[in-house]
């Protein structure tokens, strides 16, 4: 989630992924932003708390799939109560089940925080791995 209101990976401001693996490991979290741009994209105290509750060390205190639609569509609405859009001016399109990014069985996920570190020694080794053959 960070990713679409910066545009940029988690912990892009710390040059190396040793050093991301320590602050992880030390349970640290990426900054949160707060530049006019990103306020502006919808970064607020929800959004934040959110994201906050998904990198949850303890997976069972994460939130589940359908506890994330719910507080997204709240947030939505909101944003949109705000707005001088009228309702009336917009329409819904509800995608099919197998468009959806849940596909079908939706559940939680069990790497939490550590997904950033995962993903960079996944990559880390799938580079050396393909470097020493």
């Amino acid at each position: 989630m960070l990713e679409f209101f910066t545009g940029k990976v988690p912990f892009f401001y710390i040059p190396h992924d040793a050093m991301v693996i320590a602050m992880i490991l030390d349970g640290e979290f990426p900054r949160r932003p707060d530049d006019d741009r990103v306020v502006a994209r919808g970064l607020d105290e929800s959004m934040w708390q959110l994201m906050m509750d998904c990198w949850h060390a303890m997976p069972s205190e994460r939130p589940s799939a359908a506890d994330l639609v719910s507080r997204l569509a709240a947030a939505l609405d909101l944003k949109s109560a705000s707005t001088s859009v009228g309702a009336e001016g917009l329409t819904t399109r509800t995608l099919p089940r197998e468009d959806s990014f849940l596909g079908d069985s939706p559940r939680r996920q069990q790497n939490g925080p550590r997904s950033i570190l995962e993903t960079r020694l996944r990559s880390f080794f799938g580079a050396s791995k393909r470097g020493f053959r």
